[in-house]
């Protein structure tokens, strides 16, 4: 009776390691994968109008003005549907107009925009940069 017993924990102990083991393996391929991805995709450039990039060739020397407005002299077509209530520095750095910022400070190039979307949309973006989510990587 005690043979029959201390077979079953044994027999318990093997498989509950085996599992262990396997979903070890199972995790660490699937990081594997994750760090192959690249970190810049090749997406088509940003949809700039003629004339207006970069910023700074109008905003440099301008004073920055933080206070959310309605804009009446340039950029007043823009209307930001996505994310009503923003406003400009919610992306746009203040600092250096020719670069975005992310909420954490960090700065990044308009190139780069998916990045800002990624802050808010983490489970679209990881899908998006695998290929899943209407990724356009050319013409």
């Amino acid at each position: 009776m005690m043979t029959r017993r201390y077979g079953r924990k044994k027999e318990g102990f093997i498989l509950s390691f085996g599992l262990f083991f396997f979903l070890l393996l199972m995790f660490s391929s699937a990081e594997s994968v994750e760090q192959e991805i690249p970190k810049k995709f090749l997406v088509p450039p940003p949809p700039f109008s003629q004339g207006i990039f970069p910023c700074s060739q109008c905003h440099q020397g301008m004073p920055v003005n933080r206070k959310p407005r309605k804009l009446e002299m340039m950029h007043q077509d823009i209307a930001l549907m996505h994310m009503p209530g923003g406003w400009c520095f919610n992306c746009h750095n203040p600092d250096n107009r020719d670069k975005l910022r992310l909420a954490s400070g960090q700065l990044i190039r308009f190139e780069e925009s998916y990045y800002l979307c990624a802050q808010c949309h983490g489970v679209v973006f990881r899908d998006w940069k695998t290929g899943l989510h209407g990724k356009r990587t050319g013409k």
